[in-house]
């Protein structure tokens, strides 16, 4: 399966490119008010909140009677919670929102290279750039892949009580209909963090209509020196409709100015250019 990750070039965006990693981003952070903010059900029985709390206790650094002084500690505080509603869900949403700053990272891409809206949004209006991975070249790393799943009326969800072992993917692959256009599939990591993938597993690198050719000749540079079969295309306009073309690349000369960066990747005419059309969109 092929991805598309749309980025700003920047120096995370170096960074990351050197080092062959992707971020994962907190939930918490996105641009849409309601991606991961779906409405939620705290309305838990009072042996689902005792379940709760008996779940927490790590059993495996308490004796039997320090989990029972525990579960006997904390009986006011849930039989409180089983009576008075909003202490309820005020608690719930705390520890929830806990879960997901310390627990999810997720990481976009869509299932296309070629759309005008990702590219004016996330990748700087066209001055930056799209990778597009390939998932069989790294099914590890990748295994943990959904598809996002767009909905005029979005659900109203119950969070399992056994989440700290459990999974949301409804809740974190679940967006409006008006964000449809963005095709996207994401990718999930304990936590958020950087995280290292197989360089063989990024084919394609994808240019921007106004990315500068400076950029062009580093990112071509350094990836030749990792997958010296990975190709790039560049975004054209072509009457009002994007178009992806091959953009012709003399390997040898590139990796030479890898070696020698006194040439500063400059001097594109000798040694890029722009060649067939491929794709239109």
């Amino acid at each position: 399966m092929k991805i598309y990750k749309y980025q700003s070039i920047n120096d995370y965006f170096w960074k990351n490119l050197i080092k062959n990693e992707l971020w994962f981003s907190n939930p918490l952070d996105f641009n849409d008010y309601y991606d991961s903010n779906l409405p939620l059900n705290f309305n838990y029985t009072p042996e689902e909140i005792e379940l709760f709390f008996k779940r927490s206790c790590d059993l495996n650094d308490k004796t039997q009677r320090e989990y029972e002084d525990f579960i006997r500690e904390n009986k006011l505080h849930i039989d409180n919670l089983s009576a008075n509603k909003s202490e309820k869900e005020k608690f719930f949403k705390i520890t929830f929102e806990d879960h997901i700053k310390n627990r999810i990272g997720i990481s976009c891409f869509s299932k296309t290279g070629v759309n005008d809206y990702l590219w004016g949004i996330y990748a700087e209006n066209n001055k930056g750039i799209c990778l597009e991975f390939d998932t069989e070249k790294d099914k590890e790393y990748f295994k943990n892949l959904y598809e996002v799943v767009y909905k005029d009326k979005l659900p109203i969800i119950k969070p399992r009580l056994q989440y700290l072992s459990g999974d949301f993917k409804e809740l974190f692959t679940t967006k409006k209909t008006c964000w449809q256009q963005e095709e996207e599939i994401r990718l999930f990591r304990h936590g958020t963090r950087s995280d290292k993938y197989n360089p063989h597993s990024l084919t394609k690198i994808i240019f921007g209509i106004k990315t500068n050719i400076k950029s062009i000749n580093k990112v071509i540079a350094i990836c030749l020196q990792k997958n010296k079969n990975i190709t790039f295309d560049k975004i054209e306009n072509l009457k009002g409709n994007f178009v992806l073309k091959a953009f012709w690349t003399n390997k040898t000369q590139y990796l030479s100015y890898f070696l020698f960066p006194k040439n500063n990747y400059a001097h594109t005419e000798s040694i890029g250019g722009e060649r067939q059309d491929v794709q239109s969109g």
